[in-house]
């Protein structure tokens, strides 16, 4: 009877402390969560070049918690980071295989949120969209809302206004110029969306900011 030893690791974390744009978050959580709750299985991966390349970061994980050198929290978020886009790309290379003829269509598709991510603050017209993923307008519509949960018009203000937030506590610039920056039709536009999305003003909301520090 064969024995092998057995080596293995829980890693437990709070992906939000990552720092990981959204676009690539909402991907995290479409692999991770989504896709595992739909399919009422966990990601398992049987090729041993991908098995050792999660096995390497694993390894690293644990050795930077147990010898605790200079900088480890850094070290280790980096692995963590590179141990998730590892098995996201196999997911993906997955799914890609069980869509068949039409990977290609697909492909383009789940890259969408990066290309929003990368151009929010670009005029972004969802027929445009849908014609980049090689798809109507229809079916664009509707496979975003399955997969995402929301409408991509919702996602794109969703994107927008996290971006502004950012921009809004961590900086001195005025409305105008973040309205501008973050995509929204002008500094009006902008704070009437922020007050539904937050209940308060983009202004009481850095004013409560400052006072909290």
């Amino acid at each position: 009877m064969r024995t092998e030893n057995v080596w293995y690791a829980v890693i437990k974390f709070n992906i939000h402390t990552l720092n990981i744009p959204q676009a690539y978050l909402q991907k995290m959580y479409d692999c991770f969560v989504r896709r595992t709750a739909e399919e009422d299985c966990c990601i398992v991966l049987h090729e041993k070049d991908t098995l050792g390349e999660i096995d390497l970061f694993a390894r690293d994980i644990v050795s930077e918690y147990e010898t605790k050198a200079a900088m480890y929290m850094l070290a280790m978020q980096s692995c963590i980071q590179s141990l998730l886009v590892a098995i996201a790309r196999k997911s993906e290379k997955i799914d890609v295989q069980k869509r068949g003829k039409h990977a290609d269509t697909g492909l383009s598709f789940y890259h969408i949120l990066e290309y929003i991510d990368m151009h929010s603050s670009d005029p972004l017209e969802i027929q445009k969209l849908a014609e980049m993923c090689n798809m109507s307008y229809s079916n664009f519509a509707r496979l975003f809302r399955e997969n995402y949960g929301r409408s991509c018009k919702e996602y794109i203000q969703y994107i927008r206004l996290n971006k502004a937030q950012e921009l809004l506590l961590n900086s001195d610039y005025d409305l105008d110029y973040i309205a501008q920056e973050t995509g929204f039709f002008d500094c009006s536009h902008f704070i009437r969306t922020y007050k539904r999305w937050r209940g308060i003003t983009p202004k009481q909301d850095r004013m409560l900011n400052k006072e909290s520090i």
